[in-house]
């Protein structure tokens, strides 16, 4: 018993992706036993397939490591917690287009976007058909517990937990400071604003992508910060998005943190790299970080 516990934790923690997946599973469970989520498995199929598909390419034709595939699984259970869409196709397609900008699309050896974000953005412009509900997680304090604890053991396995956590206090200030003290709101609504799944899902898992964050410490914090004002701006600025102010992270939040994410790539100051829109083995992975947990990402 023993012998087999210390091999599993060995396993869980060779891998940052491996705390990841776990926590993704346990959300999607959650999601669907207990918070009541319509359970469409061609959905998830159509995620899970484009996904691996896209990656199998990528380790095809890039020479891309073989276990990436874990992180075509990440991608695939993101897509499957925040993506809603009536048509399967639409989560096939969000599916390819975020493991395909990987590759397609990188700076300096990383790829600008975090995956699943960008592929469910991409869906929500193009198509019309496809949206997010922040709603659907609720405002329980066990999920916020589950989707907490698992999100910090990861973030504190790949040494990216600054990153989230300056995202959530910035986040959180600032609806202080316009939920208590501009608007004289109670204590209740603000707690019910940062207890937002969507929220924490996003600053624990998608905005501390290791190969779409800058590399310095200090650098990360501070495009944290700046990616949490702009997300909190977004619908301020908006009269129309103010219908949203039961929950400060909205589809609108989203397609800002995608924008901003890009931003991340100046952060890291001066570089000789250029922009790389075809495959390409020998530029694409020589310039990439020989981190290995930044390695494990792609």
């Amino acid at each position: 018993m023993r012998s087999g516990f210390t091999k599993f934790s060995a396993w869980l923690q060779s891998d940052g992706r491996h705390f990841q997946i776990i926590s993704q599973v346990t959300f999607l469970c959650y999601g669907i036993l207990m918070l009541g989520w319509d359970a469409d498995w061609k959905k998830y199929l159509a995620a899970f397939s484009g996904s691996m598909i896209a990656q199998l390419l990528a380790i095809r034709f890039a020479g891309v490591p073989a276990n990436s595939m874990k992180s075509a699984l990440v991608t695939s259970l993101g897509l499957s917690l925040l993506l809603k869409a009536n048509s399967p196709w639409l989560f096939l397609f969000a599916a390819i287009f975020a493991i395909g900008q990987k590759f397609l699309i990188r700076i300096n050896g990383k790829h600008i976007w975090n995956p699943a974000n960008f592929g469910i953005v991409l869906m929500i412009l193009l198509s019309g058909e496809a949206w997010i509900s922040p709603g659907q997680w609720g405002s329980s304090a066990v999920l916020v517990f589950i989707i907490g604890t698992g999100g910090l053991a990861v973030l504190s396995h790949v040494k990216r937990l600054e990153t989230g956590i300056a995202f959530i206090l910035t986040i959180a200030l600032l609806e202080y400071l316009r939920t208590i003290v501009f608007l004289g709101w109670e204590w209740d609504v603000l707690l019910l604003k940062l207890s937002s799944g969507s929220l924490w899902l996003f600053a624990l898992f998608m905005i501390t992508d290791p190969m779409t964050i800058p590399n310095g410490r200090i650098t990360r914090i501070i495009w944290s910060v700046c990616v949490a004002g702009i997300s909190f701006t977004s619908p301020i600025l908006n009269s129309s998005m103010r219908l949203h102010s039961g929950c400060c992270f909205s589809q609108h939040h989203s397609r800002r943190c995608l924008i901003c994410s890009k931003s991340s790539q100046y952060f890291n100051g001066p570089t000789k790299s250029k922009l790389l829109l075809k495959f390409s083995h020998n530029s694409t992975f020589k310039s990439a970080p020989k981190c290995q947990t930044c390695l494990n990402t792609f």
